[in-house]
């Protein structure tokens, strides 16, 4: 008998750790700044599609700081993937509609 594969709900990918804010609650940043690759989010994605449908761009980072923002979505869309975005807001303006929705 075949073994059901593991689902989840949502899967979170913290593509930066950027914020650019510097919020009371949120505990001090230890590490160093970074940003994930397109190829190795490329290559994540293909990994998680297989036991969701939808990503979620947020831990401790703003995905929306990154100018090539869209970039990531293409990759999402080519994955067939939705995103949950969380966002302080405060980047919204740096982005098109178009690369939101």
């Amino acid at each position: 008998m075949k073994q059901p594969s593991m689902q989840f709900g949502r899967v979170y990918i913290e593509i930066t750790n950027v914020c650019g804010l510097q919020c009371e609650f949120c505990p001090p940043k230890i590490l160093p700044k970074r940003t994930m690759s397109l190829c190795d989010f490329d290559k994540v994605l293909a990994q998680v599609k297989k036991v969701t449908k939808e990503v979620a761009l947020h831990i401790v980072g703003d995905p929306l700081i990154l100018p090539n923002f869209n970039e990531y979505v293409e990759i999402a869309k080519k994955h067939t993937l939705s995103i949950y975005l969380v966002t302080s807001g405060f980047f919204l303006q740096k982005h098109t509609p178009q690369s939101l929705f």
